[in-house]
């Protein structure tokens, strides 16, 4: 009989490969390449029902494991590396990108994907073996290759790769961001198209898109409907603006709203949770359970964001990226939670995860959004992390103009729900903000309960002013917001505190403006 071997692959890089973009077509191509390829990479094991993890193709993970016979682990190698090394040049060739063999164009698409895999005989122990290849697998990770490039011709997408193809901009991209931009992908919308969806929602709009040489939803916003902007975008068309900007009105009566938000979540802890299981059960078992319900997740999060609300860039099972449109936000973030709690949430131990809200102007540039993205969500998974928190699992948001951030606040996902109970509520951030001149950013325990104490008297003084006019159960909740802005230094997070007020007052102007 056979020996069976826990064979897992990872590939990489997902995340970075589909964040380089410019714009959201760029996008949801690099999502939907790297969804196709993890399908492509699934049909090259023997037997299928020895696929443990993911549990589905239409999951982006970047990892696989799977029990093999030993007899199979060569001849499964070669087919894996074989196609990961031409997926990427006959993707190109399906979408139009002319290549010749051996180019340099055709070599840089052939080593964007490196694959790193490791495998061990099980000997009936499926915990200690699963423990002993993932610490092979981080060392065979540890010796990943990195290219270097002398040419000062660099692509302007990614800022990595030598650049040989002119775009439609004639400004020159790698082989691999071209493709992006050829790749053949109707689902996608631009950050004006998600940031007008619920304005769209029941509005006839096919005549006055005839109006157009080509049409992007920009031109729901009249501040585009001007001859250079619609020349130099290939919109223009020989008809009289002002007549164009008069049906635009017609349309609707109110405006669209001008933001969008990025939401980006991930699962806290999830590699720990996969070494160590949940309730005690059996981690084969657990394992396939598991990837089920994150298959499962991942499937609901993509009817959450339906078209309506929104687009899904990725989803991973324990974390997803996706554009919501800001009317939707509110409820979309809530059926998440619920849909997290109820599908994958259901052992003793509860999972925590981290989100991060990105609210945007649709003008600021697409590739520092994504990047603000996932740093913010970085920085609250460091806030609420183990070491530092007794909580775990945090929602950060920040909201940015075209070129610049207004405000940031990072809290529990109970204080997030207070930012939309205080919206509308009026608060002089100079005023609150000199109230606090006395605190220090260092401080002994004893300054640190006076301070702390002074602070919060101080609070209700300026909360309980007539123009103001908060309440007393308005004011707990502040002044335990100020608790929860406390470290295990001693020190209080004074910025973030202030933060949540500025957060406020943005989410309290009219997105349309």
């Amino acid at each position: 009989m056979s020996k069976k071997y826990l064979f897992s692959l990872t590939i990489t890089p997902i995340q970075s490969f589909i964040a380089q973009a410019k714009s959201t077509k760029d996008f949801y191509s690099g999502s939907q390449i790297i969804s196709e390829l993890i399908q492509e990479l699934l049909t090259k094991f023997p037997n299928q029902e020895d696929i443990i993890f993911p549990a589905r193709r239409s999951v982006v993970s970047n990892k696989i494991i799977a029990k093999i016979d030993i007899e199979e682990q060569e001849k499964l190698i070669e087919a894996l590396q074989t196609s990961i090394k031409s997926f990427l040049s006959l993707t190109a060739l399906c979408n139009g990108v002319s290549l010749q063999c051996d180019s340099k164009e055709t070599q840089q698409l052939q080593d964007v994907f490196q694959l790193f895999y490791a495998s061990v005989e099980i000997n009936n122990n499926y915990k200690k073996s699963y423990i002993e290849v993932e610490k092979n697998l981080a060392i065979v990770k540890n010796l990943r290759r990195f290219n270097q490039i002398s040419s000062k011709n660099i692509c302007y997408v990614c800022g990595e790769r030598e650049a040989f193809c002119r775009d439609k901009d004639s400004r020159y991209r790698c082989t691999l961001c071209y493709l992006k931009s050829k790749y053949d992908n109707s689902s996608y919308l631009s950050t004006a198209g998600i940031a007008s969806l619920d304005w769209q929602d029941g509005l006839d709009t096919s005549a006055y898109k005839q109006n157009f040489k080509s049409f992007d939803e920009a031109l729901f916003f009249e501040e585009n409907l001007e001859e250079k902007y619609l020349k130099k975008h290939n919109h223009f068309k020989s008809k009289n603006i002002k007549s164009i900007k008069e049906e635009l009105k017609k349309l609707s009566e109110e405006k669209p709203s001008r933001q969008y938000a990025l939401i980006n979540f991930d699962g806290d802890s999830v590699g720990k949770i996969l070494s160590d299981g949940l309730d005690d059960i059996e981690l084969e078992l657990f394992h396939r359970e598991f990837s089920k319900k994150l298959s499962n997740f991942s499937e609901q999060v993509k009817n959450i964001i339906s078209s309506e609300k929104g687009r899904v860039v990725y989803s991973g099972g324990d974390d997803f990226l996706g554009f919501v449109n800001l009317y939707y936000l509110d409820e979309v973030l809530e059926e998440i939670k619920k849909s997290f709690d109820s599908i994958v949430n259901v052992y003793g131990i509860k999972i925590s995860y981290s989100t991060s809200v990105v609210i945007a102007h649709y003008k600021a540039p697409l590739h520092k959004i994504i990047e603000y993205s996932r740093a913010l969500l970085e920085d609250t998974k460091n806030k609420y992390s183990s070491k530092n928190s007794l909580v775990k699992g945090g929602i950060g948001i920040e909201v940015y103009s075209t070129t610049s951030r207004l405000s940031r606040f990072i809290g529990e996902r109970k204080e997030f729900v207070q930012l939309k109970y205080f919206r509308g509520k009026k608060v002089n951030l100079y005023q609150l903000e000199k109230l606090f001149f006395f605190a220090k950013e260092e401080m002994d325990y004893h300054e640190y309960l006076t301070i702390l104490k002074m602070m919060k008297i101080e609070l209700k003084r300026f909360f309980l002013r007539r123009e103001i006019g908060f309440s007393e159960i308005d004011i707990a909740n502040i002044q335990s917001l100020l608790l929860s802005q406390v470290n295990r230094d001693n020190s209080i997070d004074l910025d973030n505190f202030f933060g949540f007020f500025k957060t406020v007052e943005q989410l309290s102007k009219d997105s349309n403006e």
